[in-house]
């Protein structure tokens, strides 16, 4: 194999999410039949390049992710070995995503030092560090937040009515005007499209709406819009373009609207549950969060909904955030599955031993990840649920997994370096 000279290369804008950079170590003067030069490192720019580095860009393009090759502490793998790293890309396509938010009066509830509506709006929405303004170059962010009505009786008879409801919520419920009105009652920034996360800001209220929880009905609406959306694409759009619904709830879903029909809330779950089969059947996945802070029933629904939103999905699940930075970290983990962590290599690795190579995020080593099953991974060498690391999702690319993802769209400054022995990697 004949092994390269170090360059570094700048590529356009992905998506408008990250400038991308790719850089080539120099392998062992016995390989390439000329002396390394310094210690085989290529900077792409980042503040912690090496000084002077060939190739060095002094200024990377804004929001841009760099990619550097580092050393792995007491790895066996030395720098006269090193063949190569890589090209960062961040999105591998431009998703569309759909975020269905309660509204109901539930959402007042205390949720460390804010409240369940307004920690979600703080992490979508706030100006610097929101994911919506974060991401919306390269999202097709839409939103619909969800109330109703609410009849008194009803509420009172209903397993999931008022009764159960935080006091803000009943005064909300009782003193807010809630006993006149359609069900659902809907705030909408529909079509979704890209570049409208001030038009989404300006839409999402401060306070929650403090009405009812119709989500079946609300899930049945936004579906309804998205299949005739995607009933518009061809089929090379649809792949393109993936389309994502994110349900966030605290409640059960409820008819305890003006003329409901009240009950227990099965006919309401059944609901729910069909919409987001309709969806899938569409090619539109769900994921769920659940603010409920820990009620076991509806744990148990949303868990259900969540395995009909992602049916290819053996390890589906809600996500169950217990705190505003928890709710940050579900948030970046989910838009991160939609948005990507893919990393597209110059070269090409021996499928079965990427494990020989090292992937570091900011200096700290990430497990390689690696099929164990359809559907599953191994980490480290052990089976898990929950991967987090990196895998080679084929012989030119590899792919961030849970953590490991989330922290890379959350770190605008995240440095990622890669490197493979010469054995088993080869050059474009």
């Amino acid at each position: 194999m004949k092994c390269t000279e170090p360059y570094s290369k700048r590529y356009p804008r992905a998506h408008g999410i990250a400038a991308l950079c790719s850089v080539v170590a120099a392998c062992s003067a016995a390989d390439s039949g000329r002396a390394p030069r310094g210690n085989g490192r290529v900077s792409a720019g980042s503040a912690a390049s090496p000084a002077g580095a060939a190739g060095a860009s002094a200024n990377p393009a804004p929001g841009s992710t760099l990619l550097t090759p580092s050393v792995r502490p007491g790895a066996p793998l030395t720098d006269n070995e090193v063949c190569a790293s890589a090209v960062v890309q961040t999105a591998k396509n431009m998703p569309t995503i759909v975020f269905v938010i309660d509204g109901s009066g539930s959402m007042c509830a205390p949720f460390g030092q804010s409240t369940r509506w307004q920690a979600l709006r703080s992490a979508l929405l706030d100006p610097v560090t929101g994911f919506i303004y974060r991401l919306q170059s390269s999202v097709y962010f839409g939103a619909t937040l969800y109330d109703g009505t609410i009849d008194a009786n009803l509420s009172l008879l209903s397993q999931s009515g008022l009764i159960q409801n935080p006091p803000c919520a009943l005064l909300a419920g009782t003193l807010g005007g809630k006993n006149v009105g359609m069900c659902p009652q809907l705030v909408e920034a529909l079509p979704p499209q890209l570049n409208n996360a001030r038009a989404l800001d300006m839409a999402y209220p401060m306070l929650e709406l403090g009405g009812s929880t119709p989500t079946d009905r609300a899930l049945a609406h936004v579906m309804d819009a998205l299949i005739a959306g995607r009933q518009q694409q061809g089929p090379d759009a649809q792949a393109q373009s993936p389309v994502y619904v994110i349900l966030a709830t605290d409640g059960a879903p409820n008819d305890i609207c003006v003329n409901g029909s009240g009950g227990d809330g099965s006919a309401q779950r059944q609901g729910v549950i069909a919409a987001v089969d309709r969806g899938s059947a569409a090619g539109i996945k769900t994921w769920v969060i659940s603010l409920a802070d820990g009620d076991a029933a509806l744990q148990m629904h949303l868990d259900e909904v969540a395995r009909h939103g992602d049916p290819k999905n053996a390890a589906a699940h809600t996500f169950s955030p217990a705190s505003p930075d928890e709710l940050v970290m579900t948030l970046a983990q989910l838009l991160g599955g939609a948005v990507g962590c893919h990393i597209e290599l110059n070269g090409k690795v021996s499928v079965g031993q990427e494990c020989l190579g090292t992937v570091e995020q900011n200096g700290l080593p990430l497990a390689c990840c690696e099929q164990d099953q359809p559907g599953s991974l191994r980490c480290a060498g052990a089976p898990t649920a929950a991967p987090n690391g990196w895998y080679l999702s084929d012989a030119h690319s590899i792919e961030l997994v849970g953590d490991a993802c989330a922290k890379f769209l959350l770190g605008s400054g995240s440095v990622l370096s890669a490197r493979f022995p010469c054995r088993v990697f080869t050059p474009n």
